[in-house]
């Protein structure tokens, strides 16, 4: 989703854990979201209510997460070699959609090692 530098604007994400493996993710109120078979950005102010197409299922596949959509079953979040997105309805639980993960800040503390 462009530039991967530590201060570029989609290379962090904060989750939201919604429980039973769905989760929502947004930076500074934009979320990820899948709408018609695309994976977008969408703005949503802060208080604003969130449409059901910024929830994505989170799936673990050797030691790498998946994002699928609630709301379109079978389309993924996904990236291609050169950086640029893979169209959602394009992308199943394969390859460019495995995404390793991050820790950068937690409210509970760092992991235990």
């Amino acid at each position: 989703m462009g530039d991967v530098a530590n201060t570029a604007r989609n290379a962090h994400w904060t989750v939201v854990n919604e429980g039973n493996n769905v989760v929502r993710l947004h930076n500074n109120f934009n979320y990820l979201a899948i709408v018609n078979g695309a994976t977008v950005v969408m703005n949503s102010p802060q208080g604003s209510p969130l449409g059901v197409e910024s929830r994505l299922c989170l799936y673990e596949s050797q030691c790498f997460m998946i994002l699928e959509s609630v709301r379109e079953p079978g389309r993924h979040v996904g990236i291609l070699p050169d950086g640029m997105l893979k169209p959602a309805l394009a992308c199943g639980k394969e390859v460019h959609a495995m995404f390793g993960v991050q820790l950068v800040y937690s409210p509970y503390g760092q992991p235990s090692r």
